[in-house]
């Protein structure tokens, strides 16, 4: 199952999308920096995508796409209960992004 990850970004002003699909030892994350295999919690390389960015991601984000994989994997989301919980994640980091204070010079 791929699903798509979907969040702004201040850095490129604009949407950046990730591909996450589901596979038995976590997910394999598609993306334009770190593409790989990652946890069940997206270790390491969906951080590593987001800190090459500088991008303000919230904290517990990682248990929360653990209990995604694992409702996946439970067979209790399907394609389209997984991909609105997917996106929700997305939004979070969206909302993250946006909430950060704009310094003239800095950001």
């Amino acid at each position: 199952m791929e699903l798509t990850f979907k969040y702004r970004t201040n850095r490129w002003n604009g949407p950046t999308t990730l591909r996450l699909t589901h596979n038995a030892d976590g997910w394999h994350l598609g993306a334009n920096a770190y593409t790989g295999q990652v946890t069940p919690n997206g270790a390491p390389l969906l951080f590593g995508n987001f800190d090459q960015d500088g991008v303000s991601y919230p904290r517990g984000i990682d248990l929360q796409l653990e209990y995604a994989w694992d409702q996946i994997a439970a067979g209790v989301w399907d394609e389209q209960d997984a991909q609105e919980r997917i996106q929700e994640l997305a939004d979070w980091v969206t909302a993250c992004e946006e909430a950060e204070p704009r310094w003239a010079g800095w950001n």
